[in-house]
């Protein structure tokens, strides 16, 4: 290649964010019928957008001169950047960096096997019609990606000078409910859904196709979010969260899990911690599970909840106040609700317990209020992280890594695995950093 240098300066451009941490420029220019090229590493030309290839529900793989090289795309949590380049002719993939963090390099473990990456946008090529239509992709299955990659990134479309009217919106999956309530000027546009966890839509064509992308909650759409929960939460939570502060002073909020990232004590760990909450007789509890988007669900989202479910009762029997509590409304248990309901329940919370993730993100990137998270990297870097990634966001408490236990699993990077809580540990340095709340 004679013309790295221009080539990753183009990319550089390209993925400039044109708004705060929302939609990278060639997420807009490439919508246009008439735009769209990115400077050739081999000539330093030119080279326009000639066809683009949905390889998966969240790749698309972009074609240039002639499939002499194509552009794949770096992960939703980043904002779909320009991150992957296919020299077709020479079979290789390499990893696209700025210029002065090193430019192209083959990445120690590839993402695809390039030789099947190759063969699937041959196959396409050849077979696939392209579909004329400019499309415009959002949404994930994973609620907290929806908010935090996909609703951030319709909030800044109205700010740039496109003509939306010619765009088919696609939304990949909606748990939280028609994107139109939120933003009502898609009601005027053409939209259709698909649901991405079936990658139906695979192995389509398309003259002009974009992910749409962002990396950030700010604090004007946390706030339309929250308002937008609230709305559509049942009337009988609202009730439940009334009868609640009437009762207590000061709510925590706790977690149960039963998915990746296990903690199996987590039982073991929070009937140690309840007596302790309890004996301030102003405190109330939400016991926060497994929320059910406002979507198809797969059958394995009961099993999750079936699961929660079970380690409730164990907790019930655990902890004897608890019964009584849920009872007289001073503890409510959300397993099973709505993605809205429990939203709309972590706005009367003050405090949060919680494994790390999505569970965290539900509390954590909408209100702001202190926490402690538990998982199984815990790093000031990881607390740190949680709060950048959204205006309102407060940096939680890390359980630290002398009251974890990983699952020595090689198999699995250390942020994926499983860990069990040493449980008087964990008691302890959760009691200490909810003092200045429980005084």
């Amino acid at each position: 290649m004679n013309s790295t240098a221009p080539f990753l300066n183009d990319i550089e451009r390209l993925n400039e964010w044109l708004g705060p941490q929302a939609l990278r420029r060639y997420q807009i220019d490439w919508l246009e019928d008439d735009s769209g090229s990115v400077i050739s590493p081999f000539d330093g030309k030119p080279q326009p957008l000639q066809a683009c290839y949905l390889i998966a529900s969240n790749q698309i793989a972009y074609q240039f001169d002639g499939g002499r090289f194509y552009l794949l795309v770096g992960p939703q949590k980043w904002g779909y950047p320009l991150r992957y380049l296919i020299d077709a002719e020479a079979g290789r993939l390499l990893e696209i960096r700025p210029l002065a963090s090193g430019g192209l390099f083959e990445p120690q473990s590839s993402p695809w096997p390039v030789e099947d990456l190759l063969s699937t946008v041959q196959g396409l090529r050849e077979r696939a019609p392209v579909n004329q239509r400019t499309h415009a992709l959002f949404g994930d299955g994973n609620f907290a990606h929806l908010l935090w990659n996909g609703w951030p990134a319709l909030a800044a479309l109205p700010d740039q000078s496109l003509s939306l009217n010619k765009v088919r919106f696609v939304s990949r999956c909606d748990p939280m409910g028609d994107a139109a309530q939120l933003f009502p000027w898609l009601r005027a546009l053409d939209v259709t859904a698909w649901d991405d966890r079936t990658d139906l839509h695979a192995g389509a064509a398309f003259q002009r196709a974009v992910l749409l992308g962002a990396s950030y909650l700010s604090a004007s759409l946390v706030s339309q979010v929250r308002s937008y929960c609230e709305r559509q939460a049942d009337q009988d939570i609202k009730r439940d969260l009334d009868r609640l502060a009437d009762q207590t002073r000061c709510v925590i909020w706790l977690s149960l899990r039963r998915r990746a990232r296990d903690c199996p004590n987590t039982v073991d760990f929070l009937s140690a911690l309840i007596p302790h909450l309890l004996d301030h007789p102003s405190v109330g509890i939400l016991i926060d599970g497994f929320s059910m988007p406002d979507c198809r669900v797969p059958d394995v989202f009961h099993d999750y909840r079936r699961g929660v479910d079970k380690d409730f009762s164990s907790l019930l029997r655990r902890c004897p106040q608890l019964p009584g509590l849920i009872d007289i409304g001073r503890a409510i248990y959300l397993n099973g609700r709505s993605i809205h309901d429990a939203i709309t329940a972590a706005s009367v919370a003050n405090a949060y317990i919680c494994h790390g993730g999505t569970q965290q993100h539900k509390i954590g990137w909408l209100h702001a209020v202190p926490g402690v998270v538990h998982l199984p990297n815990p790093r000031a870097s990881v607390s740190k992280w949680y709060a950048l990634q959204s205006e309102v966001a407060l940096a939680p408490a890390c359980m630290p890594a002398s009251a974890i236990e990983i699952d020595p699993d090689p198999a699995l990077p250390e942020a994926q695995r499983s860990y069990r809580l040493r449980v008087d540990e964990a008691v302890a340095f959760t009691l200490r950093e909810l003092a200045p709340i429980l005084a």
